[in-house]
C-alpha cells in the first residue's frame, strides 16, 4: 500500500505544481479585478487574489492526499482485522470493517474543515486593509470585504481537494 501511495503522490505532484501556476498566472494577469455587488453598488476590489487562491488550491491538495495517506494505512490494517474476525463469525467482521471504514470518510471531513477553517481566518480577519472603490464613489473596506475576498480565495481549497 506504501509503494502505491508513493508512485501515486510522485504522479500527483508535478500535476498539483502545473495547476498551482495555471491558477497564479491567469489570476493575476488579468486586468480587471474581481468586482462586488452591495447594496445595488458594484465595487471593484484592490487583490486579484491569485497568490492566495493558489496556496489554498495546494493546502486543499495536501489535506487531500493526507487523508488518502491515513485512510489506506487504516484499510490496510483493517483487511487483516476483518478476515480474522470473519472467523467467528460475519457480524463481527462487519463491524470491524464497518468502523474502518469510516475512519476514511470522518479524515476526509475533519481535515477538509481544518483546511477550511483555517484558510478562512488568515485571509478574513489576519489579512486586513483591502479596500475597494465603488461605482458611485463609494469605498468598502473592513471586514466585508476580507471575507468577500476570502470566500473567493477559498474556491482554490475545493478545487485542490
Amino acid at each position: 500500500a506504501t509503494s502505491f501511495l508513493v508512485t501515486e503522490y510522485s504522479y500527483l505532484a508535478p500535476f498539483v505544481a502545473c495547476v498551482a501556476a495555471f491558477i497564479v498566472g491567469i489570476l493575476e494577469s488579468q486586468d480587471d479585478t474581481p468586482t462586488y455587488l452591495v447594496n445595488g453598488e458594484y465595487f471593484s476590489s484592490t487583490k486579484k487574489g491569485g497568490w492566495q487562491t493558489m496556496m489554498c488550491f495546494v493546502t486543499g491538495a495536501v489535506l487531500s492526499a493526507s487523508a488518502g495517506w491515513a485512510g489506506m494505512k487504516v484499510a490496510t490494517q483493517t483487511n487483516v482485522k476483518t478476515m480474522e474476525a470473519a472467523r467467528s463469525g460475519l457480524n463481527q467482521a462487519l463491524q470491524i470493517a464497518f468502523a474502518g471504514g469510516a475512519v476514511m470518510g470522518f479524515s476526509v471531513v475533519a481535515f477538509g474543515i481544518l483546511g477550511l477553517s483555517v484558510l478562512f481566518y488568515i485571509y478574513a480577519t489576519a489579512q486586513s486593509g483591502s479596500t475597494a472603490t465603488g461605482s458611485a464613489n463609494g469605498t468598502l473596506s473592513g471586514s466585508d470585504l476580507d471575507m468577500r475576498d476570502a470566500i473567493r480565495y477559498l474556491s482554490g481549497f475545493g478545487f485542490g481537494a
